[in-house]
């Protein structure tokens, strides 16, 4: 990952054998492609089998300083606005050590006040899957809610988030 870029290199083999194809190709958001106050959130969510916003608040922005472990300015997810997210189902539960059934997947929508749960208009991760996207700066961090089908399974989140302060 370049500095102050995401970078997402994706491919897949699609259709049937016979009629198989291979696509491929590269997004690229840059921390100031949308927004004007722009910081990035690392968030390892333990989540439980109720719906739950993506990062809660009070999750600290990471410094934009090589080598800076400290943390900067406290998120409000009711204000701040995600442009940029990835999510990664690490395919452990919630202590870290234990893996998590092949079946257990995790629940999620990106839609202002809907919660994720096993319902049709939602999307699910499962262990080891990764989904990323790239937002209009319309969604609050509030706005992206998940859950975990069974016990409580670790997400990763790492998000550019628009600061409203």
């Amino acid at each position: 990952m370049a500095a102050n870029k995401g970078v997402v290199h994706c491919s897949a083999t699609v259709l049937p054998d016979n009629m198989k194809k291979d696509v491929s190709g590269v997004a690229s958001y840059d921390l100031n492609d949308i927004g004007d106050n722009n910081r990035w959130i690392y968030y390892l969510n333990s989540v439980p089998t109720t719906s739950e916003t993506a990062i809660p608040d009070g999750v600290s922005y990471l410094s934009n300083d090589a080598g800076d472990i400290s943390q900067v300015k406290v998120m409000d997810s009711s204000a701040d606005k995600v442009s940029f997210i990835v999510l990664k189902h690490t395919g452990y539960q919630g202590d870290g050590v234990t893996k998590t059934a092949a079946n257990t997947v995790i629940y999620f929508n990106i839609e202002s006040g809907q919660a994720a749960d096993n319902a049709a208009d939602n999307m699910i991760l499962y262990p080891g899957e990764v989904w990323w996207c790239r937002l209009t700066n319309n969604n609050e961090m509030d706005d992206i809610t998940l859950e975990a089908s069974a016990g409580t399974v670790n997400v990763e989140v790492y998000a550019c988030v628009d600061d409203a302060s």
